[in-house]
């Protein structure tokens, strides 16, 4: 008898994000922070345990690397919890005001359109 994977994949985040409400902050782009590293690695999937939509940044000597890429704050909730499901652990959202990297709670503080 197989057991069914407790992990969620790719599709049911992708639907779980579909149905989410939205919460859109104006300016405001989220992301996950995944890891920082010395090391420049190449962005594809199979680097990131399957995981897409990776960016990297370079910063204070470090390379930065995050998942997704949205103003809505709902769904990057969502995508936290799919990057901790596939083992970042200690991933955390960030926040970017027209590039320019903020702290979460400002953004939050931000007016909501």
């Amino acid at each position: 008898e197989k057991f069914q994977d407790p992990t969620i994949d790719q599709e049911e985040i992708d639907t779980a994000i579909e149905e989410t409400e939205e919460k859109i902050y104006k300016d405001i782009d989220f992301k996950v922070q995944l890891a920082a590293s010395s090391k420049k690695l190449d962005t594809k999937p199979q680097n990131f345990k399957g995981l897409k939509d990776i960016s990297r940044d370079k910063e204070d000597g470090l390379y930065k690397y995050y998942y997704g890429d949205t103003s809505d704050y709902n769904k990057i909730q969502l995508m936290k919890t799919f990057a901790q499901e596939k083992g970042y652990t200690t991933c955390y959202i960030v926040a970017f005001k027209k590039g320019k990297k903020i702290e979460l709670r400002e953004a939050l503080k931000s007016e909501q359109k």
